[in-house]
């Protein structure tokens, strides 16, 4: 064999090895990018996840947010796919926090709902996780069912109601004593007469209050020194 031929095979296996090796790099690149994004936004499934999940949501979130339609909180539909799995976790955690550091979504969210949604510092590790799968869940099933209705009726009643004449005028009566820090600093549930007359209202971690015609709050009963181990909140 000619010294020629020689180098011209060793140039082919030369070549053969560079192409070899590049289409490997490229390879793990796109896997390693894929394997990162979906830890990144990885939400957990399954059935008993899920459920526990539900359960959650409806403990801790159904009382203002829903999948369908905006509420005392937004409406939730999409959510996982417009924001960070890391966003989510920081703000269900602590949404004033989120808003005071000047989050343009958080400081929006607030903006139009006038209210603090308050925090839940305690739901973490699992529940978390079960929590933030059954929202991804719904959030993506309800987007999608949305997206895939051509001509169907998302609101069947074309006309909108009268504007009615009435004014409502609102009047400061009294301010209830806070009973937490944390945000919401009082849980007040209801205000109701009793038989003879008298007017009370109730937080419901465990005060529960006389109005007297002076318009100033008397504690009628106070649950939380009458019960040791009273327990407010689920």
């Amino acid at each position: 064999m000619t010294r020629h031929m020689i180098r011209s095979r060793n140039h082919y296996l030369t070549l053969i090895l560079l192409v070899f090796l590049l289409i490997s790099c490229q390879s793990n690149t796109s896997g390693d990018d894929e394997e990162k994004a979906n830890q990144e936004d990885h939400y957990v499934g399954g059935e008993l996840p899920v459920q526990h999940g539900m359960e959650l949501f409806n403990r801790h979130c159904a009382s203002c947010h829903a999948f369908s339609e905006n509420g005392i909180g937004p409406n939730l539909s999409g959510v996982t796919s417009e924001v960070s799995k890391e966003w989510l976790i920081a703000f269900i955690h602590n949404p004033p926090e989120m808003i005071e550091s000047g989050d343009e979504r958080s400081v929006k969210l607030f903006e139009k709902y006038k209210q603090y949604m308050p925090p839940f510092p305690t739901i973490e590790g699992k529940d978390m996780e079960d929590l933030l799968g059954f929202i991804h869940k719904f959030s993506e099933g309800e987007r999608r069912s949305r997206n895939n209705r051509p001509g169907g009726l998302i609101n069947p009643e074309v006309k909108k109601l009268d504007t009615s004449d009435l004014t409502l005028v609102l009047e400061e009566i009294m301010i209830i004593p806070p009973s937490s820090e944390a945000s919401p600093i009082t849980r007040i549930n209801k205000m109701a007469p009793g038989p003879d007359g008298r007017l009370f209202i109730h937080d419901l971690r465990g005060q529960f209050y006389e109005i007297q015609d002076d318009r100033s709050l008397t504690t009628y009963l106070d649950l939380a020194k009458e019960l040791p181990h009273f327990i407010d909140n689920p």
